[in-house]
């Protein structure tokens, strides 16, 4: 019995421990990933600028085919909206907050499930040899919630792998001898 207890109480320190120490790490993420594209900056800016292009060059719409997209009139510019909804994605809402063809465009992420905001944007800036730099970025508040800030450790590798493969994914699109007329208006809605 006192083993029992022993093992017990160690638990509930350990806990404390841990749920005080989250209060110690960063409060906030923010993950960052570039790439170097072979395109005119107003090519690569009609895919990141218009949110039909999204589902064909970041990787959640191919993780979870059953994922249905609602999408604004306008599905470029700032003001666009996308919200969708899948058995694995779960449900989110992203609006794009900024368009300035062609370098940059910010945007809003919702997850309502969790109550979880974010901010991004993606910048399209001139790179040597006749290359544009993709930058993409996505930042938000982990809470007080402890778990979270553990959790929050994670974020870096876990969302990075996922934007580093969707910007492999846009090189491609750019890249392709298709891309050279962009399809949507570069401005906003």
């Amino acid at each position: 019995m006192k083993t029992l207890l022993k093992i017990v109480i160690g638990l509930l320190v350990l806990a404390v421990s841990l749920a005080a120490a989250a209060f110690v790490l960063p409060g906030s993420y923010r993950v960052v990933r570039s790439i170097e594209v072979r395109a005119p900056a107003e090519v690569v800016f009609t895919q990141v600028n218009d949110l039909k292009h999204w589902q064909s060059w970041t990787v959640w719409a191919s993780r979870d085919p059953a994922m249905t997209y609602e999408t604004s009139n306008v599905p470029h510019g700032a003001g666009a909206w996308q919200k969708w909804s899948g058995p694995d994605s779960g449900r989110g809402e992203l609006t794009l907050t900024a368009s300035e063809p062609p370098r940059r465009v910010a945007y809003e992420l919702y997850f309502p499930d969790f109550d979880s905001r974010s901010t991004g944007e993606i910048l399209v800036e001139p790179a040597a040899d006749g290359l544009v730099k993709v930058t993409w970025t996505n930042a938000g508040s982990l809470g007080m919630n402890p778990l979270m800030r553990w959790f929050g450790l994670l974020f870096d590798r876990m969302i990075g792998s996922d934007f580093a493969a969707g910007l492999e994914r846009l090189k491609l699109a750019c890249e392709a001898p298709s891309a050279a007329a962009p399809e949507t208006p570069a401005g906003g809605a």
